[in-house]
């Protein structure tokens, strides 16, 4: 840095300490700087305190879009070092229902096989590209609740450990990359076997329950029993608008929801969106130790904006 640069930067560091704001003018490296340095030193932190830190910073700074974008997933890098896993994975939930991601998903895969912790559909399906149609393209949410319901169905009668298990081992061992891009800090988590995605097997059983979750969907869509979801995307895009510096998940499946459906899920902060009595349904231990808090979907918008608020 130039020396006005670092008198700057030393401005700016003084007042991220005390977890105020301060205008960069768009300069997101002096963010990047701070992040460094923190994560560089993050072993004499506790998880709360770094997590608090890394939070904010990307809330406060989510005009600033490749940094939010890139910032959060450390967040879920520090849950998985730190032995989270659980945090790791309802954190880092795939959202894409189509189309290939594989190193991510496989990550994940691999981490809740080593931890024996239920798969999650998308892990599979975005290991393997999935299914895709126009359909599902435009009805996204609709066809996710629907994967669901399919996948479920398909694991109580055989089993993903099952169909996965019975793959050639891999020949080599993996580990989850932690945060890359960060030169001095980037490290390793445990390490986990790869599986084979593109085993005939795994493809052709996750393209038949796709195929399956499609057809549900469009049953469900022409029987006008779709109203629900559609309602759940409409107020999913109004809280974008409304808390705009909040990352969101529509139709998501923590693990602390037991298999429910959680309609719209704000990771980080740990507030589940949805019915009243949705609650009873999920870990209780899990929502005392992370302090999840739940918002009543069946409020009217503005009230679920100004209760989010509060909760903040």
């Amino acid at each position: 840095m130039l020396p006005e640069e670092k008198a700057f930067y030393y401005q700016a560091k003084a007042i991220w300490d005390k977890e105020e704001y301060i205008d960069i003018e768009e300069n997101v490296n002096y963010l990047w700087v701070y992040v460094q340095e923190l994560l560089a030193k993050r072993q004499s932190a506790t998880f709360e305190f770094l997590k608090g830190i890394l939070m904010r910073l990307c809330e406060r700074y989510y005009t600033e879009e490749t940094f939010f974008i890139s910032c959060g997933p450390y967040i879920e890098d520090l849950a998985l070092e730190r032995g989270d896993v659980k945090c790791y994975l309802d954190w880092s939930e795939m959202q894409r229902v189509y189309g290939h991601c594989s190193l991510e998903s496989e990550s994940r895969v691999g981490v809740a096989m080593r931890e024996n912790i239920p798969l999650h559909p998308m892990d599979i399906i975005m290991a393997t590209g999935g299914y895709y149609s126009k359909f599902i393209r435009d009805n996204y949410a609709l066809y996710k609740f629907c994967l669901y319901q399919k996948f479920s169905e398909y694991d109580n009668a055989k089993g993903w450990y099952n169909l996965l298990k019975k793959l050639p081992k891999a020949e080599h061992i993996n580990a989850v990359q932690c945060y890359l891009g960060l030169p001095g800090v980037v490290c390793e988590s445990k390490v986990y076997n790869l599986f084979d995605a593109s085993a005939e097997p795994v493809c052709k059983t996750i393209v038949s329950v796709c195929q399956d979750a499609e057809k549900m969907a469009i049953e469900m869509k022409s029987n006008g029993d779709s109203w629900e979801i559609e309602r759940h995307e409409r107020l999913f895009e109004y809280l974008k608008g409304y808390l705009p510096q909040l990352k969101m998940f529509l139709e998501a499946r923590p693990l602390f929801a037991n298999g429910e459906v959680i309609p719209i899920y704000i990771p980080y902060r740990d507030i589940a969106i949805c019915r009243v009595g949705v609650e009873s349904k999920c870990d209780a231990a899990e929502i005392q130790r992370r302090n999840i808090r739940f918002v009543n979907i069946d409020s009217e918008p503005n009230q679920i904006v100004e209760e989010i608020k509060s909760l903040l």
